[in-house]
This record gives structure tokens, C-alpha cells and sequence, in this order.
């Protein structure tokens, strides 16, 4: 008798799985190629005098220089507001600093975008959620050209609030700009970081070897963060411009020793 002939059987969840990780990968090369035709990084440790509470103490930070070939990183105005950021592309309706409260008249949409970031301050992802439009929301990171939609953001964040216990986010200024009809607000945050001590579970970012709790006190970069608020009152659209430097997940795990190749 001969051997059976053995049957292939096409399974999908397969297929999604192998896609999944084809995609993850592509985004992480686009990352290292960034990182490395663009930005020089440094690890170093810099006294803190007065920011975000942490006066007098240490936090590991990563210092960036731009190659001769990339230029200097400027705050440029843009035609895009979603591809190119959305800070100077309106008329600005009101801003306010981190510590000043709403005024009474404020557009909804600063109320909404202030709460969003005010849960994610206190790492309660679930009340970020209803904030965003989980059917149809992205966030792009420009620097490294990537877009990621909004339950992988979350997970990076989930990661991270697991790491490093005390991560808190400050800002400089918050803004409306003015409506668009078909789209919607944007509310752009000027200066936004994150100060955290990874002392929690082991932190990696993408297919990076986890590092162990380290003890390292770590300042993410400024970046700009803009949220379009559309007219259902929901957060559809985000992104972020850190101005040539590698901020977030990738920034953190640089900040407590990894090296991204």
C-alpha cells in the first residue's frame, strides 16, 4: 500500500497571523532606517532642575543631533494637517497651559481631547477608548513614517503604563483650531512628553529582547500631538511630530539601554 498523499488545508487565521507579523516587521525597518540615515543617539543622564515634579533628580534622556545630510528639524507649517501635522495650518480659536482650567466657553473639542489625556495620565485605557473611534481611528507617527491603527496604539501605551508604574504626561499648550465642516476640529498639543521610572514588568518594543525593570527614570522627548475630534464628538484621526527625534515605545527603550539596529 503507498502512503497517503497529505492534505494542505488553507486556514485563515494563519494567513492573518503571517500578515500581521509581515506588517509589524515593515514598520520596525522603517523605524531602524530612520533611526539610523537621520539621527545620531547618544544615551545620557541629565540633572533635572525643574519640570513635571521631578526637581533636583535624574532621568535618563537621549541626546540627538541631526546628520550633516538631514538638516535641522523646524516646526514647519504644512498643506496636509493629517500627513504633514496641523499646527499653524488654521486659525487658532483658543489655547490654554497645562494648569488652566477650561474656560466655560471653550469648543467641546478641547474639553474632549484635555479628558482624553487626562485618562491616559492615569494609565485607565478603558476610559480612553470611549474617547476614540475604535471602528475607524489611526495614529501616525511621522518621523519614522509609520501609521498605526488605534488598538495597536493602545496596546504600545498598555505596554508602557506596565514598565514604568509613575509614567505621567505634561504639556506645554493646548489649541483649538478652527472647524472644518467635512471633517471636523483638530485640537493640537504643543511640547507633550512623558516622565516615567521603569521599575515595572520587563519593557521591549517590537521585536526587541525585553529589558528587565532597570530602576532608569526616563523623559520622553517633545512632541507635537494633534487630535482631530470629529462631529461625532469622537477622536478619529491622530498624530505625532517629534521634530527628528525617535520619541515613545522606541524612545523609551533606548532611554533604559536597548539599542535598536
Amino acid at each position: 500500500m503507498g502512503n497517503k498523499p497529505s492534505t494542505i488545508v488553507d486556514n485563515p487565521s494563519v494567513r492573518l497571523s503571517a500578515k500581521k507579523k509581515e506588517f509589524n516587521s515593515k514598520k520596525v525597518q522603517k523605524i531602524r532606517r530612520r533611526t539610523r540615515s537621520s539621527v545620531d543617539t547618544t544615551l545620557s543622564t541629565t540633572s533635572k532642575t525643574s519640570i513635571g515634579g521631578f526637581d533636583g533628580e535624574e532621568y535618563a534622556s537621549t541626546s540627538f543631533s541631526t546628520s550633516a545630510n538631514s538638516g535641522t528639524s523646524k516646526r514647519a507649517s504644512n498643506s496636509n494637517t493629517f500627513n504633514q501635522g496641523a499646527f499653524n495650518q488654521g486659525e487658532v480659536v483658543v489655547s490654554i497651559a497645562m494648569n488652566d482650567p477650561v474656560p466655560d466657553d471653550a469648543p467641546e473639542a478641547l474639553r474632549l481631547v484635555r479628558e482624553f489625556i487626562r485618562y491616559k495620565d492615569t494609565h485607565d485605557i478603558s476610559k480612553m477608548k470611549e474617547y476614540l473611534n475604535m471602528d475607524r481611528c489611526d495614529v501616525m507617527f511621522h518621523d519614522s513614517d509609520t501609521e498605526f491603527p488605534v488598538h495597536e496604539y493602545l496596546e504600545a501605551c498598555k505596554n508602557v503604563f506596565d514598565s514604568f508604574p509613575d509614567m505621567h504626561y505634561y504639556w506645554k499648550k493646548m489649541s483649538v483650531l478652527k472647524p472644518e465642516p467635512d471633517v471636523g476640529t483638530w485640537v493640537v498639543v504643543e511640547d507633550y512628553y512623558g516622565i516615567g521610572t521603569h521599575t515595572g514588568a520587563p519593557f521591549s518594543f517590537g521585536p526587541y529582547e525585553p529589558i528587565p525593570a532597570t530602576a532608569i527614570k526616563a523623559k520622553d522627548d517633545f512632541i507635537e500631538h494633534g487630535f482631530l475630534v470629529n462631529h461625532d464628538g469622537l477622536i478619529s484621526k491622530s498624530y505625532v511630530k517629534a521634530f527628528g527625534k525617535i520619541v515613545g515605545p522606541p524612545g523609551f527603550y533606548q532611554k533604559i539601554g536597548g539599542l535598536i539596529i
